[in-house]
């Protein structure tokens, strides 16, 4: 039985990350034809262990346009994550806008010059900022509180111009604080739940900010 990505053409940028290694085994699985793009920053080889024979990966800087162009020629479908994170945008805003909003609008451009049918635009729950209704629902405010969120909501309201403009097809999506087995504990790019992992199996005592009494929801990525 054909599936809905049987033999079409998938541009990920981010593939070699947490998330992107994910949606690539999900996108193989599917028989599609998978291009990972990844400068390996944050992501790693190993995340795509099992399928760099099935795949081509790219190890490509998402802000060098050149070799893009190149690989878009012929993609029918990009999935746009690459990224770097909350924390690096703390000692780095400027990099941070540069590679989450920048680097995502002259993706969108070369996208649809290269007449790609669908961009997916893989935003961030940072862009809400701190919850003010729960539960949120899609349309609470957005009000970021750091670079990164902002810079994220920047690539959104890039992919829905190109839409409004061109009649491009775009498609935004939020996740919420992913966690999975090759989600990351190291570096800008640590999250909570692999580290409360770590720790606990070294007999370590968590690492909790503030009373203890805030609230997060999670979201498996497997």
């Amino acid at each position: 039985m054909a599936t809905l990505y049987q033999n079409k053409k998938v541009l990920v940028t981010g593939g070699a990350g947490f998330i992107g290694s994910e949606l690539v085994r999900q996108l193989v699985a599917e028989g599609a034809e998978v291009t990972v793009v990844d400068s390996l920053v944050n992501g790693k080889k190993e995340n795509l262990d099992g399928l760099l024979s099935q795949v081509n990966l790219s190890v490509t800087d998402i802000r060098d346009e050149k070799p893009l162009m190149k690989l878009l020629e012929e993609t029918e479908i990009i999935f746009h994550l690459a990224c770097l994170g909350v924390r690096h945008s703390l000692h780095s805003p400027e990099e941070n806008h540069e590679v989450n909003a920048t680097a995502t609008l002259k993706l969108l451009l070369l996208a649809w010059k290269a007449r790609a049918k669908r961009f997916v635009y893989v935003s961030s729950s940072e862009v809400y900022g701190t919850g003010q209704e729960v539960p949120m629902a899609e349309d609470h405010p957005t009000f970021p509180r750091q670079v990164y969120g902002a810079a994220k909501l920047a690539g959104e309201g890039y992919a829905r111009a190109f839409y409004e403009s061109h009649g491009f097809p775009t498609v935004v999506v939020r996740p919420f604080n992913t966690y999975g087995s090759r989600s990351h504990h190291e570096g800008d790019s640590g999250e909570v739940i692999p580290k409360f992992l770590l720790r606990s199996l070294a007999l370590r005592p968590l690492v909790i900010f503030g009373d203890g009494t805030q609230t997060r929801d999670f979201t498996l990525c497997e």
